[in-house]
Order: structure tokens, then C-alpha cells, then sequence
């Protein structure tokens, strides 16, 4: 498997574990990247990364809090 094909997984990977987390999290309640990591049962690198890439898409936004994040509402 090439590199390319590796991120192309990911990717994919990643957009399951997103839909997850908005049927499994209240839309408006803010979280933190701990809470997926035990939701997910993935590492802090990855649900790092996972948040990021929701961040940069819009898909999550971030809190008051600046370490808690929230889905978008729009």
C-alpha cells in the first residue's frame, strides 16, 4: 500500500468516526479531544488529527473553551 492509498484510507476512516461521534454526542454539549479517544478508542495523535481536519472542514468549531470543541450547527 502505497502513501497515497494510505491517507486515501484514513480519510475514510476518519468520515466514519465523524458520523459516529454526531449520532453519539448531543450537537449542541462541547467536547474534548479525551472524550473521543475514549469514545474511539484511539490515541491522542489520532483523535488530534481527527479534530483538526473537523476544524479546517467546518464540520467542528471551537468553544469558549479553547480546548473544547463542538459540532456546527450550520
Amino acid at each position: 500500500m502505497n502513501a497515497e492509498q494510505k491517507l486515501a484510507e484514513m480519510n475514510n476512516q476518519d468520515d466514519e468516526y465523524l458520523e459516529y461521534l454526531r449520532d453519539s454526542l448531543s450537537m449542541q454539549d462541547p467536547f474534548g479531544i479525551s472524550r473521543i479517544q475514549s469514545m474511539m478508542r484511539i490515541g491522542y495523535n489520532r483523535a488530534h488529527y481527527l479534530v483538526a481536519r473537523a476544524l479546517d472542514t467546518g464540520i467542528l468549531v471551537r468553544d469558549s473553551n479553547q480546548y473544547l470543541v463542538k459540532f456546527n450547527d450550520k
